[in-house]
């Protein structure tokens, strides 16, 4: 018998199944709502409100969460103690942010020169053309000329396909789509202000005494490097790391940058002890979603390479070179 029969007897109405449906919706609801509260709850510990979105950097539990913390601050603890480690790890951040500091240096220069070239040209058209088109004089022509040469300095800023092209490598990366296209100057600002931030994570791993979080410090500062060399590289991804830039990296500095004030004042009580300890319980899971936000930018790289090995087994296979 269809629905429509049953209908036609009044034992069925279609006005049940949408009202079964939407109570299938309401129960998917709560059910997601009561793990999104466990996970809260247990990031809650961590004294900080503000922390509480980092649920959205998993889809782990209360208890798992947990165990990732538990781990991680044991081995942080472990390598605090190893003096000859915690001097290697130092050693080998402050190599990784001279060569940071250097790209960013032939960067900049690069978008002088770039920025001088269209200046030049600039100046030689406007000359020409008000001397020998307009002839208003050699003085005249000479004058205007600068002003337009001074104004495409100070105001032209490269987009930044110009930019691809001006990565360190020489090399030239696939066009922009022209709504992903922003102005240089944007992408400028974000990648100076994601620098203070990494500054005032560096500056705790490197003048606290508390081993654990020198070393915890230490991991946020590296692979926040590792995200800014990528985006230098790869500019197109500016938005998928907007949310490490707005909110993550942020955070970590503002933990970073309350913690050294408590640790400067040199206060021991029950309050200065709990602040501590929360603060390392913040770090770890700002290590978790670290990685997670550099997973989700290199993620078509892994994909790209994944593909390229389906296709090379299928050609190998096909070429008889493997069973």
């Amino acid at each position: 018998m269809t629905k429509e029969d049953l209908e036609k007897t009044g034992l069925y109405n279609r006005d049940d199944d949408e009202k079964l449906k939407q109570l299938e919706r309401d129960l998917e609801k709560y059910r997601k709502d009561q793990r999104d509260q466990e996970i809260k709850d247990s990031l809650k510990e961590i004294g900080d409100a503000t922390l509480s979105s980092l649920v959205s950097i998993s889809t782990f539990t209360a208890d798992a969460l947990d165990k990732i913390v538990s781990e991680s601050m044991a081995a942080n603890k472990k390598a605090s103690s190893s003096d000859l480690a915690r001097r290697q790890m130092k050693a080998d951040l402050e190599v990784k942010k001279k060569n940071y500091l250097e790209e960013q240096k032939k960067v900049k220069k690069a978008i002088r020169k770039k920025k001088k070239k269209v200046a030049n040209t600039v100046w030689l058209i406007s000359f020409l053309t008000l001397f020998l088109i307009f002839s208003i004089g050699v003085f005249k022509s000479l004058i205007l000329a600068y002003l337009a040469s001074y104004a495409v300095k100070r105001f032209y800023q490269p987009k930044l396909d110009d930019y691809e092209k001006m990565s360190l490598g020489g090399e030239e990366t696939k066009p922009l789509e022209k709504s992903e296209k922003k102005e240089l100057s944007e992408y400028e600002k974000l990648i100076k202000d994601a620098n203070k931030k990494l500054d005032i994570i560096y500056s705790c791993f490197n003048q606290t005494k508390d081993g654990e979080v020198q070393v915890q410090a230490g991991k946020l500062y590296e692979r926040g490097l590792e995200i800014l060399s990528y985006l230098k590289d790869h500019p197109d991804k500016i938005s998928k790391a907007s949310r490490f830039l707005s909110y993550y990296l942020d955070t970590a500095a503002n933990i970073c940058d309350k913690y050294r004030e408590i640790e400067k004042r040199g206060l021991v009580n029950e309050d200065t002890e709990k602040a501590t300890e929360n603060a390392k319980r913040a770090m770890v899971l700002l290590e978790k979603a670290f990685d997670n936000e550099f997973m989700k930018l290199i993620e078509d790289d892994i994909i790209d390479i994944e593909t390229d090995m389906k296709v090379l087994e299928n050609s190998m296979k096909w070429d008889n070179y493997i069973d």
